[in-house]
């Protein structure tokens, strides 16, 4: 493995990457063609950085669950400008029953989280369905640390590389996750506020939740308004993870 820590001196924006160099092995690493391509991915990754600061965009994900009796659908919108975020998750319950006599409860959803990739500012706004209030936390988002595999595909027009990372759930569960991004749209984010790629998330799936995963629906680059979260009672934590996973309820008849 290759670790490159990359940190733009005008935005302060720090990208962690591990290279997958497994591939490479069958290779002298004293070969000098070695190290062009380190290089190489490291000017992408800068690049990335430079110019999705001058970016705007409103990018939607489908999130599909698949368990029991087909699948259920629900969208998620990310609003990204000058290398904020502001991700939106608002859905209403949905249950359904499998064929094993299991029910399946999606609770509803009225989320908001916001981040600050320079800053690693985190504000995450969620109602409260049991006390009938928002809540609101703050804390610091520090980046994701992704390994990227040699692993290529298309997924529509998009030609992907995979990367695995890991999440820390809201019980302290470790969860990997798996993404698929392409540097074609230089733009660091993904589902789930999950960021720090060299490129923009397409499909991604987190271990541990109800099968199914995210999917990129459709992006426009318009000008968006990005607003801080402020709108609850405030929650005092000393680091919040910045988690979607799906809150199910499952219960036998």
């Amino acid at each position: 493995m290759a670790n490159i820590a990359l940190l733009k001196s005008d935005n302060f924006q720090k990208i962690n990457i591990t290279i997958d160099l497994k591939p490479l092995n069958q290779y002298n690493m004293k070969n000098p063609l070695i190290l062009p391509y380190l290089i190489l991915l490291g000017l992408l990754t800068f690049m990335v950085s430079s110019t999705q600061a001058q970016v705007q965009a409103q990018i939607v994900y489908k999130r599909t669950v698949t368990l029991g009796q087909g699948d259920h659908f629900y969208f998620d919108t990310l609003k990204f400008s000058n290398n904020k975020l502001l991700y939106i998750e608002n859905h209403k319950m949905d249950q359904w029953w499998t064929e094993q006599k299991w029910r399946i409860t999606i609770h509803p959803e009225d989320r908001k989280r916001y981040i600050n990739m320079n800053t690693q500012e985190l504000v995450d706004q969620q109602f409260n369905f049991e006390k009938k209030h928002y809540e609101l936390k703050k804390a610091k988002e520090a980046p994701f640390e992704w390994t990227l595999l040699n692993e290529f595909k298309k997924i529509g027009k998009y030609k992907v590389q995979k990367a695995t990372t890991h999440q820390i759930a809201f019980d302290g569960e470790k969860l990997e996750v798996t993404a698929w991004f392409t540097p074609e749209i230089p733009l660091g984010v993904g589902p789930d506020a999950i960021w720090g790629l060299p490129g923009l998330i397409i499909e991604m799936r987190i271990a541990g939740e109800l099968a199914g995963g995210y999917a990129l629906e459709s992006i426009n680059y318009n000008p968006v308004s990005i607003s801080i979260p402020n709108k609850g009672v405030l929650v005092t934590e000393e680091k919040v993870q910045s988690t979607a996973k799906l809150n199910k309820l499952m219960t036998k008849n």
